[in-house]
């Protein structure tokens, strides 16, 4: 669990939009990339695209964070602190007494100022119904109660009626034998994972059940941890996470408790490179990872039980990449594969952060929070507050292709470096997500579409680190992907479909 501070104001974001003369990619095409509209791979679910809203961050309420959430295509808005939220009482708006404090305090203050709610969760249910979105909620495992959980509930959806359907217990109680504040938890003698897993699932059942009962539509989801596949004895921390995980997914009765699971991040193994080249190459396991939790899943809990990935960044903490062009190609990548190896929502952590550390961009933010940390010099800023980072821009492009009643479709290109993946919508249209992974490489390709007449006119938008350009060009011209860019070529009407 990390702790992370923003501190942001929000300004409007403007995409340029240049005529065929004024476009950049002007080389000769040396790659193809293979549409194949028929071949489907996976629905997208409404709500598929998310940002995490931790509520230490005082600025939800800026007048114009609707705005940018939905410049975005944000769909979901996760109340989800970290750490911190397994000492919160909702009613109050206020963090309880850590009862792990001496265990916790050499790694984090939860309970301290940095922390604390700067925004109520009706204030957050505001913003979000301003947005037009839904809400994921996790609550309060660490220090509340399943009646504490069931009064929220209550209070949300027969009080507030936000309809808050989809309800986390929790967050990231896989770390409870590592930093996770949780009473639950002996502080002496670390526990067997099995013994603590089970305990967990038993809680959740009891949970879900108060909470059902006073709202029999909401959604309950379960954490579990995310280890590569082929990767579970590689430490003693994957082995853990393993028991953990198996012990929480095979206890009885949890199958009629729960509809999800969320798991955050993306797997990565213990000896890669810990660049953002590391973290591009970690998308690769995704596939493979997911089907192994999913087939565990199908085995213990059914195939009705889906997955979420409630957090998703390329490092736990902001670091010299997690603002550049870098890892915007990252958020596309990882969020796409993700979504179409069938996990139903993906969320960035976060939409506001702040700086973790006096780098001018280690935040792990969306948009800058203009926070500043001591330095040796004086102290490091970061860009103004409002201002959107290249992660934005990536997520406005990827949240353009990943539209609810869309469908993931096969995609294929021999093009070491290019990462491709495109949606088919209902009105034939197919839009194509075309990311260069690669930080040196200027790549040119040529898209083709199953059916789509090579000459038609197709829109193309890319990114850059401040911003998106839009121009129309020949379905058949070669469109040129500069390092880590996003780019996003739309054709209507494409054909056979």
């Amino acid at each position: 669990m990390r702790i992370k501070r923003a501190v942001a104001t929000v300004l409007a974001v403007t995409t340029t939009v240049l005529t065929a003369s004024t476009n950049p990619a002007a080389a000769q095409s040396t790659g193809t990339v293979q549409v194949h509209p028929t071949k489907a791979l996976a629905r997208i679910e409404p709500g598929a695209v998310g940002a995490d809203v931790p509520f230490w961050n005082p600025h939800l309420k800026d007048a114009r964070t609707t705005q940018l959430i939905r410049g975005a295509g944000i769909g979901t808005l996760d109340f989800d602190a970290g750490a911190p939220l397994d000492l919160y009482d909702w009613r109050h708006n206020q963090l309880r007494p850590d009862p792990d404090a001496a265990r916790d305090a050499p790694l984090f203050l939860a309970t301290g100022p940095a922390c604390a709610p700067t925004f109520t969760f009706d204030e957050f249910e505001a913003t979000a119904r301003r947005a037009g979105v839904r809400t994921t909620v996790h609550v309060n495992y660490g220090t509340g109660t399943a009646a504490e959980a069931a009064a929220w509930v209550n209070y949300a959806n027969n009080v507030r009626h936000d309809r808050v359907q989809n309800w986390m217990i929790g967050a990231e109680v896989w770390l409870d034998q590592i930093f996770e504040p949780n009473n639950r938890v002996s502080t002496t003698s670390p526990e067997p994972p099995e013994l603590d897993g089970t305990r967990y699932a038993k809680d959740v059942i009891a949970f879900a059940a108060a909470m059902k009962a006073v709202d029999p539509t909401i959604r309950i989801g379960v954490e579990l941890a995310t280890v590569v596949a082929g990767q579970e004895n590689a430490d003693d921390q994957a082995k853990y996470f393993t028991a953990w995980n198996r012990a929480v997914v095979a206890t009885p009765g949890l199958t009629s408790a729960i509809d999800y699971v969320d798991i955050h991040g993306l797997p990565r193994h213990p000896d890669e490179d810990p660049t953002i080249t590391g973290a591009l190459a970690a998308v690769r396991t995704v596939p493979a990872t997911l089907a192994a939790m999913r087939a565990d899943l199908d085995h213990h809990q059914g195939h009705q039980v889906t997955i979420t990935v409630g957090e998703v960044n390329s490092f736990p903490a902001g670091n010299e990449y997690t603002t550049t062009t870098g890892n915007a190609a990252y958020l596309a990548d990882a969020q796409a594969t993700l979504l179409e190896h069938g996990v139903t929502s993906a969320h960035w952590f976060a939409l506001y952060s702040g700086l973790n550390q006096p780098a001018p961009g280690a935040d792990l933010g969306l948009i800058s929070s203009g926070s500043c940390l001591p330095a040796n010099s004086g102290q490091v800023c970061e860009s103004a507050a409002g201002t959107p980072f290249a992660t934005y821009y990536a997520e406005k492009l990827f949240g353009s292709v990943a539209v609810p009643t869309g469908t993931w479709i096969a995609t294929a290109t021999a093009t070491a470096g290019v990462s491709t993946h495109a949606v088919r919508l209902p009105n034939a249209t197919v839009k194509v997500l075309l990311i260069n992974t690669s930080g040196a490489t200027t790549q040119p390709e040529t898209i083709s579409v199953d059916g789509a007449c090579p000459t038609t006119e197709v829109r193309v938008s890319q990114t850059s680190a401040s911003g998106i350009t839009t121009w129309s060009q020949a379905g058949n011209t070669s469109i040129v992907l500069p390092p880590y860019s996003v780019t996003v070529a739309t054709y209507r009407s494409a054909g056979a479909l």
